[in-house]
């Protein structure tokens, strides 16, 4: 019956076919927040249970038929907070880190699990930690913005025994899926396969000088490495960007594409970024996965002046964003002919610049609420490159 099955989005078919290959355990998207004070837990536990109640993105079961995938709604009223008991890590970093980070890697079970947890860690009477993780296949980074906003308003609501001031959602996650499969198709759909085919036409990998041999399976361990440079040179290279018409992003690319250019000796050099995907009035509130991920394919020659190179990278950066409607695992469909377990398909490297403000301390009557830091292992790309313009 064409009523029950829902289709799911292209980035969705993506994470799913992740999951499916090889687990996707590097896709979890956390947030951990500690609660000093008078803390409601069954406030809190209403509030995610509202949440999930409203995004039905969140309680959505994934399933195929003939190799197809399809999501089904399950029902409201069914979330349930996990608290863990946890005294003897009140005064131990370590081994709270640890919890925290074991807590966040249990896989999901896409076609029966809730794709938003919460574990609370029950420190001592004015102390816990809550420890959030929804998987990347129903959400994004954006969307953990939402779901912090939501999950305040509700506990204040909850706590205070009034209505929640919240807006009704306009539309759900799946009919964003639907309207997008009805959209590109037709000529919009031909002009996006033509541009990207033309662009990615005999693509390589990125060959990076690394210290081991690469493994027949992609692994997904990770850590970071983080540095910071002063303001001198922030200020320099935003006035460069205002004198060659570019924007940071377009100067910080090319610098790091000319860097790539130097450590491999190749030319063509393809890398991805993403983008929010959320260009429709009606995305802006919902919790989702609108992400998409563009690859970036410039050629650096040697002889090549670097204003030369950020012309090209700004061309190559423009005629992506206008193209972006189309998902990367369709243009990933489109530009390699034998997928390589060994590495990622298309794009080896992601760069990112990140405007998003760190989450302020936030006080709810006796409550103060913080984030919490927690290393990062997995990785999804052999490299990505984040910088944070403050």
């Amino acid at each position: 019956n064409e009523v029950q099955h829902l289709p799911i989005s292209f980035g969705q078919e993506r994470f799913w076919f992740i999951d499916r290959f090889k687990g996707s355990v590097q896709y979890h998207l956390q947030t951990t927040l500690e609660f000093k004070g008078n803390l409601n837990i069954a406030a809190l536990e209403q509030a995610f249970n509202a949440i999930v109640n409203r995004h039905e993105v969140l309680r959505s079961h994934l399933y195929e038929i003939d190799g197809v995938g399809y999501q089904k709604i399950g029902a409201i009223d069914t979330w349930k907070l996990n608290t863990i008991s946890a005294p003897h890590l009140n005064n131990n970093q370590d081994g709270l880190l640890e919890e925290v980070k074991s807590l966040i890697a249990i896989p999901f079970d896409l076609g029966k699990d809730h794709l938003l947890r919460a574990n609370l860690i029950q420190l001592g009477t004015d102390t816990n930690v809550l420890v959030v993780v929804m998987h990347h296949i129903a959400a994004d980074a954006w969307s953990m913005g939402i779901l912090v906003k939501e999950m305040l308003e509700f506990y204040r609501a909850f706590s205070g025994n009034r209505q929640p001031d919240i807006l009704p959602l306009t539309i759900q996650y799946a009919d964003y899926a639907y309207w997008q499969r009805n959209y590109l198709k037709g000529e919009v759909l031909e002009e996006s396969l033509n541009y990207w085919t033309q662009k990615l036409n005999g693509v390589e990998p990125l060959e990076l000088h690394i210290d081991f041999a690469r493994p027949a399976v992609q692994s997904t361990k990770g850590a970071v490495a983080s540095f910071t440079y002063d303001k001198t040179l922030a200020d320099a290279l935003q006035a460069f960007a205002q004198k060659e018409n570019a924007t940071l992003f377009m100067v910080l690319l090319a610098a790091y594409k000319s860097l790539i250019h130097l450590y491999t000796g190749q030319n063509d050099i393809c890398m991805g970024t993403s983008v929010a995907g959320r260009d429709k009035l009606e995305t802006q509130n919902l919790i989702g996965l609108f992400l998409n991920t563009l690859p970036l394919r410039t050629t650096i020659q040697a002889d090549k002046s670097f204003t030369e190179i950020l012309q090209d990278v700004k061309q190559t950066t423009l005629g992506a964003y206008q193209h972006q409607e189309l998902q990367f695992e369709k243009i990933v469909e489109l530009a390699v002919k034998e997928r390589d377990r060994s590495r990622n398909a298309l794009v080896q490297l992601m760069f990112e610049l990140i405007n998003t403000p760190e989450a302020p301390e936030i006080v709810l009557d006796d409550l103060t609420i913080k984030g919490l830091k927690q290393e990062i292992e997995t990785s999804q790309f052999d490299i990505t490159c984040s910088i944070k313009n403050t």
